[in-house]
């Protein structure tokens, strides 16, 4: 800007350490989450896992502001068909075991499908689903 300050946003890529970071966390929680769910091998170390890569759709992103030379960094997960950007790795955990259960073409899920109706309990879809539910009451 004419101040000289910067304001951008700046895909990372897969190899980047900060793309590691967040799949290792998100792995690792995935790894806890199916042990809770009895659905994993009980031998699994949960901190040897991570995610190849980010759900479809999903790109990592760091924004950029202020000083060129040393700017603020902020990194968001992107991807939700709501539009919605992730903050840390752990804000996203609640919307990761939901793509797991709800999009995982793995027979272990089936069961879990049938037999409960399963709906993302992350902090942005649970506000659009209140939302929902009030709007209707109306």
């Amino acid at each position: 800007d004419d101040r000289g300050e910067i304001d951008y946003m700046a895909k990372i890529t897969v190899e980047k350490p900060r793309s590691l970071y967040w799949r290792k966390k998100i792995g690792a929680f995935l790894t806890h989450y199916l042990k809770s769910m009895d659905l994993s091998r009980e031998d699994r170390n949960p901190l040897a896992y991570h995610l190849a890569h980010f759900p479809s759709n999903y790109r990592l992103y760091e924004h950029r502001t202020g000083n060129p030379h040393d700017p603020t960094i902020h990194t968001y997960l992107y991807g939700s068909r709501n539009g919605y950007r992730f903050r840390s790795p752990e804000e996203f955990y609640p919307h990761a075991a939901w793509l797991m259960i709800t999009s995982a073409k793995l027979s272990v899920f089936e069961e879990v499908r049938q037999s409960i109706q399963y709906e993302c309990e992350c902090r942005y879809c649970e506000k659009k689903r209140i939302k929902r539910v009030r709007m209707q009451s109306l």
